[in-house]
């Protein structure tokens, strides 16, 4: 028995659809705004995109392990330990990570990897920031 090519994808194409539709609404890390100066505490904020406010709650942010580090062949120097992350609502309903440091910088250039997680996954990015 011969099977149509057009009857297979007739078949096979709703399919791929229904579940690329279902995994459309994959969180993600967008830009890095930087809001302070060299020689001051760490002040950032990283756009969060596709969070609904309800799902806030379920990220975790953080510097990413030593071993995506040495995966993407960056160093991973001792200043960026005192970066806290912390996902954030803005006024205009809007999600963010808020990314602070207690100490000031003194390095005019930051190479780092952030690692968001959450109930449906994980994903790592790279960020390189210059401090004026």
């Amino acid at each position: 028995m011969k099977i149509d090519s057009l009857w297979l994808w007739r078949l096979i194409l709703p399919t791929v659809l229904l579940v690329s539709a279902s995994v459309s609404h994959a969180i993600g890390l967008g830009d890095v705004v930087v809001r302070s100066s060299l020689d001051a505490p760490f002040l950032a904020e990283i756009n969060l995109l596709s969070v609904r406010a309800d799902e806030l709650d379920t990220l975790r942010a953080s510097l990413a392990p030593d071993s995506d580090f040495r995966r993407a062949a960056i160093e991973r120097v001792e200043i960026l330990d005192n970066l806290v992350f912390r996902p954030f609502l803005r006024d205009d309903g809007s999600a963010m990570v808020q990314v602070t440091s207690p100490k000031p910088f003194t390095e005019p250039y930051l190479n780092f990897l952030v690692m968001l997680e959450w109930t449906g996954g994980r994903i790592v990015r790279e960020y390189t920031v210059l401090l004026d």
